[in-house]
């Protein structure tokens, strides 16, 4: 297992080649980010990237906050009672683009943690466990119709005026993270289907169909259903 963690890791390494935003300049990556002042789904967004972040850096990955040397894409995907994380990146490069596909299973509560470590938390401090992968090379008539630089027009769950009322415990979520040699962004959602089946803004209909479109490039290839 040990071995199939870290041959995993070297793959991703070769493969990863109101709202705030903070200027970018000549050292500077530009940060577009929802404002947390009295925005407590914008709090949970950066809680969560902080999150995200410590796995990515577990994977191998280069922290996308710094920003990339081309479009680079990381949709994780996660429902309630899964025992894994689904990660799909994607990379472009010129006229080339790759595709990752990955299961993350991470680190549970166990007794054995515990007595090392009573305080630990699997949130605030995850532990990827293993991983699975496979990775192909796009054709261009592939990634062009999922419209990949259309990203940076979708909107965050904490960015929409939604009611505080408005909320759910047990369901899927998305978190999107998208950079490139100027700027990262970070979009994330929690049960966007049942915030849609409320609002109907077409702003989280984008976002689902963004979603779609990059996990059914993994879809079409069986390694994971169309019916997802």
């Amino acid at each position: 297992m040990k071995q199939l963690f870290l041959l995993t890791t070297l793959i991703l390494v070769f493969i990863s080649c109101r709202t705030r935003t903070e200027p970018a300049s000549a050292n500077k990556i530009q940060l577009i980010l929802p404002d947390t002042a009295n925005n407590g789904r914008a709090k949970d967004d950066l809680s969560n990237l902080e999150y995200r972040s410590k796995l990515e850096s577990q994977m191998g990955f280069r922290d996308l906050r710094k920003g990339a040397d081309s479009l680079e894409i990381r949709l994780w995907y996660s429902f309630s009672f899964s025992d894994f994380r689904e990660l799909y990146t994607i990379r472009l490069c010129d006229s080339t683009c790759y595709l990752t596909y990955s299961k993350v299973y991470l680190r549970r509560i166990h007794y054995s943690v515990i007595a090392n470590n009573p305080d630990w938390g699997s949130y605030n401090d995850p532990m990827v466990d293993s991983i699975s992968s496979k990775t192909v090379l796009l054709g261009k008539a592939d990634y062009e119709k999922v419209h990949l630089d259309s990203v940076w027009l979708l909107k965050a769950e904490s960015e929409l005026r939604l009611p505080d009322t408005l909320s759910f415990s047990d369901c899927d979520s998305y978190a999107l993270g998208v950079a490139d040699k100027r700027r990262f962004k970070y979009i994330r959602y929690h049960c966007p289907g049942g915030i849609y089946m409320k609002t109907h803004m077409k702003e989280v209909a984008a976002f689902m169909r963004y979603c779609e479109r990059v996990m059914g490039l993994a879809g079409k290839r069986g390694w994971i259903p169309l019916e997802w």
